[in-house]
């Protein structure tokens, strides 16, 4: 999937180099190291950081309230940057594939390694509701056709003493989200007809909305997905059910052949009444005279003449 970018292969590690699709789930996920990544792949080198109009404070009930301002950790800015450059813009149909994901970074201090992956819209609402709440938000209301949403979490090495070694023990320190947008398409929504949905969408790529206004987006935009999926799970349980009816049609039909070609093998069987109640076990216990007693008589009566 990546072996035709001798740069981008030069970063990743282990079986990240072999994989055939985009991970959605961390155990999964595309690995590679940021020490090394030039300055050139800065997020900040890819496009302009707009700040919202409206610039409120995002609530957390686990972590601090985030703040609209650009990230000011150097190792994010390496690692999403790079892999919207390399992974994720030359493979952007396989991740339209994928339905609404959120791109997840899980970048570590020491060892300086990133893991990568793109967790699924069902999976952002039970993992990020409570605690990051924007995640919601940006999952719902970017535009998959022209936008990728994403959140990155800063880690370093847990203090903790007793724990041992791994990417899994790291403590968060930081975090930094956004939505990426091709100009094109804000172009076009700027210039284009002016419906409702795209003056609601226009003002939210450029953040002239309150956040109680993106609270009532988010909702309905998530209440819509999932009576969409609700639907669906409906037409795959009728034809299902549909399936099984089809099935158990077929099992009779073939007991019902089956019972129809005994019956015609038992008519045509050649009867045989002198075997009738005759059993291999009788015949073995009666005398040999008894089996032979008719030829013996015969030869008798041939003798006597």
């Amino acid at each position: 999937m990546f072996s035709d970018d001798p740069e981008l292969t030069s970063f990743l590690t282990g079986a990240s180099k072999s994989l055939t699709s985009l991970p959605t789930q961390r155990r999964q996920a595309i690995q590679f190291r940021y020490t090394d990544i030039p300055s050139e792949h800065s997020m900040r080198n890819l496009g302009a950081f707009v700040m919202p109009v409206n610039a409120e404070k995002g609530h957390s009930s686990v972590y601090r309230s985030s703040e609209p301002t650009p990230s000011d950790s150097w190792e994010i800015e390496r690692c999403v940057g790079m892999a919207m450059k390399k992974i994720v813009i030359p493979h952007w149909s396989h991740l339209q594939g994928l339905g609404r994901a959120l791109v997840i970074f899980k970048v570590h201090k020491e060892p300086q390694v990133c893991e990568m992956f793109f967790m699924l819209r069902d999976e952002v609402i039970k993992t990020y509701k409570d605690t990051m709440p924007k995640n919601l938000e940006w999952v719902h209301l970017y535009n998959p056709a022209t936008e990728v949403a994403f959140w990155a979490e800063l880690y370093q090495p847990s203090k903790k003493t007793g724990r041992g070694s791994s990417l899994y023990t790291d403590e968060l320190c930081g975090g930094f989200g956004s939505r990426r947008c091709m100009v094109q398409d804000l172009q076009a929504l700027r210039d284009g007809p002016q419906s409702k949905k795209q003056t609601d969408r226009l003002r939210v790529v450029t953040g002239d909305i309150t956040n109680e206004e993106r609270r009532e987006l988010t909702r309905q935009a998530q209440t819509k997905l999932d009576k969409a999926k609700r639907k669906r799970e409906k037409q795959k349980e009728r034809k299902r059910a549909v399936k099984a009816e089809e099935e158990e049609k077929e099992k009779l039909q073939q007991a019902e052949m089956e019972v129809h070609l005994a019956a015609g093998l038992s008519a045509t069987r050649i009867p045989a009444p002198h075997l009738k109640d005759m059993t291999f076990l009788s015949a073995s216990e009666q005398p040999l005279h008894d089996l032979t007693n008719t030829g013996d008589d015969s030869d008798s009566d041939s003798d006597s003449a």
